[in-house]
C-alpha cells in the first residue's frame, strides 16, 4: 500500500498539483490503510481529504477473489487510490462552484447531475448493474452509478 501510495503522490507531484498534507493544511490529504475487525468493516472510500483503504486490498489473494465476484476487468491499490483522490480532486475543483459557474455547467454535460441522490444511485447501480451499452458512454461498469463515480473513475484511468 505504501509503495501504491508514493507511486501516486509522486504522479500528482510531477504533475504539479500534489495535495498538502492535512497537517499543513485545511484541505490536505491523508491516508489511512486499516485492518477490518470482527466489529468494523473497512470500506475503501474519501471524505473531507481522508483517504481509507481496507489493507487486504494489498493482498494479491482477497483482491483477486474480490474482483472475480464484482466482475472488475482489474482492481489495484493503484487504482484504488486514484479513484478515490479523484473524489479529493473533486472537492477541490468543483465543489465551490456556483449552479451558473461556466465549469460546473461544462462538468455536468460531461458527468452528469452530481444533485441526484448519491446513496439511491449506488443502490440502483448493485441491484441493476449498468446498461448494456455502457461501454460506449463510460470509461468503466462502476462510472456508471453516479456522476461523481464518472468523475472518479476517469481521474483513476
Amino acid at each position: 500500500m505504501e509503495t501504491a501510495k508514493r507511486r501516486v503522490v509522486y504522479t500528482l507531484w510531477r504533475l504539479g498539483i500534489a495535495p498538502p498534507c492535512m497537517h499543513d493544511s485545511k484541505d490536505g490529504i491523508h491516508f489511512d490503510f486499516l485492518a477490518p475487525t470482527a466489529e468494523q468493516k473497512v470500506m475503501t472510500g474519501h471524505q473531507d481529504g481522508g483517504v481509507t483503504l481496507n489493507i487486504l486490498e494489498a493482498d494479491d489473494d482477497h483482491r483477486e477473489r474480490t474482483r472475480a465476484l464484482l466482475g472488475e476487468p482489474y482492481r489495484t491499490p493503484i487504482g484504488h487510490l486514484r479513484h478515490e483522490l479523484g473524489h479529493y480532486y473533486w472537492d477541490r475543483f468543483f465543489a465551490e462552484c456556483g449552479e451558473s459557474d461556466p465549469l460546473m455547467q461544462e462538468w455536468r454535460e460531461l458527468f452528469g447531475d452530481e444533485r441526484a441522490d448519491y446513496g439511491k444511485a449506488l443502490e440502483g447501480h448493485y441491484a441493476n448493474g449498468p446498461a448494456n451499452t455502457w461501454q460506449s458512454t463510460h470509461i468503466t461498469a462502476y462510472a456508471t452509478a453516479h456522476p461523481w463515480e464518472d468523475w472518479a473513475e476517469t481521474w483513476a484511468h
